[in-house]
Formats: structure tokens, C-alpha cells, sequence
């Protein structure tokens, strides 16, 4: 059980990424382009917030040489390291969505030929997949300022 809990935290951000963008895929083009033009914008100043956010704190957690809390969990190599490579996870995700926000702003205005489908469809398994793992992140580092 324990086993499936790690993969499950492991895999969920990039399932959920998945589920939206073939959920997605049975919205009409209209509703599709409705999304992007109105989400892309929003989500890229949110994006740039959030990734300096994480960044941010990956360079504390990787750098705090006195924080008792921070110390004991560094001494778990498994999870100190499962935890950096959460972060990272979040940093190149948040940065995959933001630029491919950018291209949704710049190309796709109708969704009209099958590559700007696609990059929509790429937009949305990004930006969500990076949420989640920005969500993850989150959740686990208040559980760190907790011990």
C-alpha cells in the first residue's frame, strides 16, 4: 500500500494533466478557443508568480544550514531527495505551460488547423500537470514546517 502511495503522489500531477487534456478533446473548437484566449493570459502571470515561488523555496530548502526542521528531513535522503525532485518537476512544468502560454497568445486564435489543436491540447496537460505539481509542493512543505 505504501508502494502505491508513492506512485500515486509520484504520477498524479502529469495523470491529472492527461485527464484534462482528453477531457478537453470532447469540448467543440469554439469552446476549446474560448478557453485558451481567455485562460492564456491569467495563467501566465499566475505561472510566473508561482514558479519564483518555488524556486525560491527549493533554493532555501537546498541552502538552510540551521533550521532544525529542515536538517531532520535532509537526514531521510529518500524523501529529501523525492522532495527536490518535486520541486524541479514544478519549476519545468510552470516553465513548459508559460511558454506555451505564450505561443497560445501569439498563434491560436481559432483553433482552426490541426497544430493549433495540438498546441492547445500541449497547453493544457502542461498548465495543469504544473499546477498540480506546484499544488504538491505546496502541500508538502507545509507538512516540512510543521515537524
Amino acid at each position: 500500500m505504501k508502494n502505491l502511495i508513492k506512485a500515486w503522489e509520484r504520477l498524479y500531477p502529469s495523470a491529472l494533466g492527461v485527464m484534462a487534456s482528453v477531457l478537453a478533446s470532447q469540448l467543440p473548437r469554439a469552446v476549446q478557443a474560448d478557453v485558451a484566449d481567455k485562460l492564456a493570459n491569467p495563467i501566465l502571470s499566475i505561472l510566473a508568480i508561482a514558479v519564483g515561488f518555488i524556486a525560491a523555496a527549493l533554493t532555501i530548502l537546498l541552502t538552510a544550514p540551521d533550521i532544525k526542521s529542515i536538517n531532520r528531513f535532509k537526514s531521510v535522503p529518500d524523501l529529501y531527495n523525492r522532495f527536490v525532485d518535486y520541486h524541479w518537476e514544478a519549476i519545468s512544468t510552470g516553465m513548459a505551460s508559460a511558454t506555451l502560454s505564450l505561443v497560445v497568445i501569439i498563434a491560436s486564435k481559432k483553433l482552426e488547423t490541426w497544430p493549433q489543436v495540438a498546441l492547445f491540447y500541449a497547453w493544457l496537460l502542461f498548465t495543469v500537470w504544473a499546477f498540480a505539481a506546484f499544488f504538491r509542493v505546496v502541500h508538502l512543505l507545509r507538512g516540512l514546517l510543521r515537524l
